[in-house]
């Protein structure tokens, strides 16, 4: 429902990532994944 919600406010930009089997803590490969975003959004916005 998030995600439909913020494509139908058509003003809405949206970064989403879903790490299918953790279920809070993302661990492995995929938490490099997560902290380069992370890592990421800091340099292209602050």
């Amino acid at each position: 429902m998030f995600v439909d919600k913020a494509v139908k406010a058509k003003n809405a930009q949206l970064d989403y990532f879903v790490y299918p089997g953790h279920k809070h803590n993302v661990i492995g490969p995929d938490r490099v994944h997560l902290y380069k975003k992370i890592s990421q959004y800091f340099f292209d916005f602050l």
